[in-house]
């Protein structure tokens, strides 16, 4: 069976057919001649092989028998011309460039890449030659996922050509509207086409079942009849707005031109209120000396992509764009980052903006494969994308239309098989293995940890194999979203003055089938602040270490404790301190033995997050008088929950009351103090009883009573950071809960000379 090019050539209806520009040498030439200016290729094709068999036959009459039989899909009988005609002296450009196309339908991948360097190097801005060039493992490329696609034949195919499926739904019913060369019942309607002796094409509509399986098919009723080529058929409007393609087959139509003699025309028909299709309106871009046709048009109606060969294309057939102005359509435009040198046909918009076409102009399987391109703009695209094999394969694979999830549909061809039907047949298709976006979409925001998100954040985008910005934005809401993000490898990173970085987000799309990544987002540290305190000796400047800090809020009435290291520095982290922002209003006590106490009143506003350096408002070294440990008085300690007197404390409460008498002008404090293990409240009662049961010890040995006084300070300046809130349980060692068990001793006033003292002080 000969397998026609794309449906007996509706398709090269579009192609110009040159009549015969030398004089004819002899009966059989003017004969093969006149087949050939009206078409009839199929009989012109037989009479040319005839003459190119000939050991002197011409150029012409080669390249004719060449060209008849590749414009009715015989590819290897026109190969077999080509073939010859490649070695005449007069070979054209475009002759290697038919030869490797037939070449690849054969599936002779290596010598049609030949054929097509060869062309090349004639043509060597030819963008068809340099896709082929640049692409030499396209086969394996193309036929690396076999199991992309299910594809089976539409249960509507006849042993004529049945081609060009589009949806229609009308009262709810999707049904798949195509063009068929199928005998019709009026007699009338059977004109054969001169071409290759086929039936004039029809429109015919098939019920779908849920399977996609046919139900019904009939002829497709839009109220008139005629002679013409008709279909394929489109629509738009939720099935109110119909475009038909039709061939008026002008036979020598006396004015015109006679290298044409038909073409394609566009029409538009709408349905009334009743449900009838009004009559046929006429493109406004139709012309006698160019075809349009193939419309496949945006639901909204707005929007309309057709193939013409009119003036200012680039190749043989192009894809053209129109918008509808008001009533009227505008000036078509180029859609030219697709079209090529080649044919750009059977276009369809997905409800996506995807654009599906056909085309043999880039480095595809043989004849037209089928392309997707992702819009990028108005009448702009995105390089487009071979649908791979088996949907593709080396005959001509056309005519696509795709659901709207995009997961299946229906396509036409003419491959060979043991299950075709047909010259043109239309298969089902279901996407199996989904194309990966080309460009994506990149949401995100900048988040704390805590997902709260962070404003006026600086955002970039880095391509991670090429280390390249890729984009960079000052998001002030703290989220972002980047467009058209080519496929790769990033990474997403944020950044602030003075946070810090706690994670990126990187990604790889091809991990994504998605065209929109969301929760891209990165996450940032607040800028944190700390207090910073260091502690020396007076005397000789020396830090000091183990010395007790406590820090009181004076808004809050809470009181953390340090330590000072080995450096004399403690550190408080402000943890819930706002930074920037935020009020420091404190007063801090430092205790050590051997030194007198000093407090100090501390207020400070944190403008910039950092170390607050409380060395440099404590102005430097702090002189004190001695007056811990004077006399070699220790501390003394309490049992747990108790205040009495013990007899160890007994022995440091005499030396206290012995020392007190050898210096009688000074005064002591007496300063107790609680662990951690009970309320706030009940260890300030618990310390107050402690230093009461000390003062009133000493006092009932003779010493007078405004001489000493005493203060519980409770759980607040704990020696050993053993605390215990909120729990009021803690892990510390029964040892160092002993040791924060204590009453101090410290001299408040006299003393300059006191006996048995040191020198030290802060």
């Amino acid at each position: 069976m000969t397998k026609n090019i794309t449906t007996k050539l509706l398709l090269v209806l579009f192609a110009s057919v040159m009549s015969f520009q030398t004089q004819a040498q002899g009966m059989k030439e003017r004969a093969a001649a006149s087949h050939y200016d009206v078409l009839a290729f199929a009989k012109a094709g037989e009479m040319y092989a005839e003459l190119a068999a000939k050991d002197k036959a011409t150029d012409v009459q080669v390249r004719r028998a060449a060209e008849c039989y590749r414009f009715i899909g015989d590819s290897k009988e026109s190969e077999k011309w080509y073939r010859k005609l490649s070695t005449h002296s007069g070979v054209k450009a475009e002759d290697f460039y038919h030869f490797a196309q037939m070449l690849k339908m054969n599936e002779k991948y290596d010598e049609a890449n030949k054929m097509m360097a060869k062309y090349a190097s004639m043509k060597p801005n030819n963008t068809i030659a340099k896709s082929h060039g640049e692409n030499a493992d396209y086969v394996a490329k193309l036929k690396s996922m076999p199991n992309k696609y299910n594809i089976a034949l539409f249960e509507v195919n006849t042993p004529q050509s049945d081609f060009g499926p589009n949806y229609y739904t009308v009262d709810g019913q999707t049904k798949v509207i195509f063009a068929s060369a199928r005998s019709a019942n009026t007699a009338a309607l059977n004109k054969k086409f001169q071409w290759d002796g086929s039936n004039f094409l029809d429109a015919y509509e098939a019920r779908t079942g849920a399977d996609g399986e046919k139900v019904t098919v009939k002829r497709f009723d839009r109220g008139i009849k005629s002679k013409y080529h008709e279909g394929p058929v489109s629509f738009s409007n939720n099935g109110t707005v119909m475009y038909l393609t039709r061939s008026n087959y002008l036979n020598r139509k006396k004015g015109l031109d006679s290298a044409r003699h038909n073409n394609l025309k566009l029409y538009i028909s709408k349905k009334d209120s009743n449900g009838n299709w009004g009559d046929l309106m006429n493109f406004p871009y139709n012309n006698d000396m160019y075809s349009t046709g193939h419309a496949t048009v945006t639901e909204d109606g707005k929007t309309m992509y057709f193939t013409s060969d009119r003036p200012g294309g680039k190749g043989e057939q192009d894809i053209w764009m129109s918008k509808l102005n008001g009533s009227s359509w505008g000036t078509p435009v180029n859609v030219a980052d697709i079209n090529t040198e080649g044919r750009e046909m059977f276009p369809y918009i997905g409800n996506d903006g995807t654009l599906y076409f056909s085309s043999d102009g880039y480095s595809g399987l043989g004849g037209l494969d089928v392309y997707r391109a992702t819009a990028s703009g108005d009448a702009s695209f995105d390089e487009p994308e071979n649908m791979m094999y088996p949907l593709n394969t080396n005959h001509d694979d056309f005519g696509l239309i795709i659901n709207q999830a995009q997961t299946e549909g229906y396509f036409s061809s003419n491959r060979d098989g043991d299950d075709a039907v047909g010259d043109d047949d239309i298969y089902r298709f279901q996407m199996l293995i989904p194309f990966k976006p080309k460009f994506y979409t990149i949401k995100g925001c900048a988040k704390t940890q805590s997902e709260e998100v962070i404003a006026n954040t600086t955002i970039k985008l880095v391509n991670t194999e090429t280390g390249e910005t890729i984009t960079k934005l000052l998001s002030e809401s703290g989220c972002y979203e980047f467009e058209n993000v080519p496929a790769g490898k990033y990474k997403i990173e944020g950044n602030k003055s003075q946070w810090k970085k706690i994670s990126d987000f990187e990604f790889d799309t091809d991990d994504y089938d998605n065209v929109n990544i969301e929760n891209a987002d990165v996450y940032l540290e607040a800028p944190k602040c700390s207090l910073l305190g260091a502690v020396v000796d007076a005397n000789n400047g020396e830090p000091l270490s183990e010395v007790l800090v406590a820090i009181k809020d004076k808004r809050t009435g809470i009181t953390k404790t340090y330590v000072t290291d080995d450096k004399g520095q403690f550190t408080d982290p402000l943890n819930n301190i706002p930074c920037p922002g935020g009020l420091l209003d404190y007063e801090i006590t430092l205790e050590k033995k051997g030194y007198f106490p000093k407090t100090v009143d501390f207020r400070h506003a944190i403008v910039k997050p950092g170390v607050v350096d409380l060395s440099a408002f404590l102005g430097g070294p702090i002189p004190m008088r001695d007056g811990g440990n004077f006399c070699d008085i220790n501390p003394i300690l309490y049992d747990f929950d108790k205040s009495f007197i013990r007899p160890d404390a007994a022995v440091e409460l005499d030396k206290l009351v012995a020392c007190m008498k050898a210096n009688p002008d000074i005064v002591v404090e007496i300063g107790s103090h609680t662990d951690c293990r009970a309320t706030k409240s009940y260890n300030v009662a618990l310390s107050n009883r402690r230093a009461k049961a000390a003062r009133a010890y000493v006092i009932k040995k003779g010493i007078a009573a405004n001489r000493i006084f005493g203060k519980g300070y409770g759980e607040e300046r704990l020696l050993k950071n053993c605390p215990c809130e909120p729990t009021n349980e803690s892990d510390c060692s029964e040892e160092l809960h002993q040791l924060n068990r204590r009453t101090e001793f410290r001299i408040v006033s006299g003393g300059a000379n006191v006996k048995n003292n040191s020198t030290n002080s802060f």
